[in-house]
């Protein structure tokens, strides 16, 4: 458990939250509190993140919690991320910077490394607010029958300004993710270790709808709970992958998740074919007649 003491100083002219502020801690310090928590393993997958990842960093290791686990892998950045990890390695579980096939993969591999209870994935550009880890390991602490546990996020500029509050549409994980045909909040998701080991973690496959895929299965498989919390920020700004010119991308990607879904799933053949037409058409609407209605106005 880190304090902000323990951390190097932050960039000149930095204030605030993750920079000169640490949220409150879960226990005492030297007692055995962290016994009660359950281990939170978080993995950052990262690549020339250079000007956010601090953020990142200092965001997980200031929550306060008491069993934290805290694994960064890195693709070979070239950009002076590495001089930011470095500045960091004591206070992590295991780093390393290579050369590696992408997003999924890096995550799949900072989860083969992790020792944790609950998992979850904080990208290089988007970072956690204080107490989201505590507001989480109590969660599962009091319904030990859960497995996955998801709240509400912000999105942020480049900048770190406030740009919208973002809801899931639904609470229930299952609706959102299978009948909505929508993706969880990537940023605010955290499951049981087992739980995803047993749906097969991330398929490496996918490159814009990792989350989707993981998500989908594990809520069809799982008990989920949402909680009224902002658990974090995710970051909008023109370089990244989720924006409107990979939007074909996107619905082919969507597209196979749901296909790959409906093969696999345990339903009678009818169930199947009706939550694939409701599905598809969702995917239809939202991505083909919402963009001729834009166009035409």
């Amino acid at each position: 458990m880190s304090r902000l003491s323990d951390l190097p100083l932050p960039p000149a002219g930095k204030s605030g939250w993750p920079w000169t502020e640490e949220a409150l801690l879960s226990c005492s310090p030297g007692s055995t509190d962290h016994v009660r928590w359950p281990k939170i393993s978080v993995v950052t997958p990262s690549y020339n993140q250079g000007r956010f990842i601090e953020e990142t960093i200092r965001s997980v290791l200031l929550q306060g919690y008491p069993n934290l686990e805290y694994i960064i892998i890195d693709g070979g950045s070239t950009d002076g991320t590495l001089d930011i990890i470095r500045k960091y390695q004591d206070m992590l579980a295991y780093w390393v910077s290579e050369p590696d096939s992408g997003q999924g993969y890096a995550i799949n591999k900072g989860f083969d490394k992790a020792t944790g209870d609950i998992f979850a994935w904080i990208n290089s550009d988007d970072y956690y607010y204080p107490g989201a880890f505590s507001a989480v390991g109590q969660a599962f602490r009091q319904h030990p029958g859960l497995s996955l546990v998801h709240g509400y996020e912000h999105y942020v500029d480049e900048n770190g300004e406030f740009l919208q509050e973002v809801f899931p549409p639904f609470k229930n994980a299952r609706t959102t993710t299978l009948y909505f045909g929508h993706p969880l909040l990537q940023v605010s998701c955290f499951w049981r270790a087992g739980a995803y080991h047993s749906v097969g973690g991330l398929d490496e496959r996918f490159h814009y709808h990792l989350d989707y895929d993981l998500f989908l299965r594990m809520s069809y498989k799982y008990k989920s709970m949402y909680i009224s919390r902002c658990i974090g920020a995710f970051r909008r700004y023109p370089e990244q992958k989720c924006r409107p010119e990979l939007r074909e991308q996107f619905v082919l990607e969507y597209r196979r998740a749901i296909e790959k879904f409906l093969k696999q799933a345990e339903l009678s053949t009818l169930s199947r074919r009706l939550l694939g037409w409701w599905l598809k058409g969702l995917l239809y609407w939202r991505y083909e007649m919402k963009e001729r209605v834009t166009r035409s106005a």
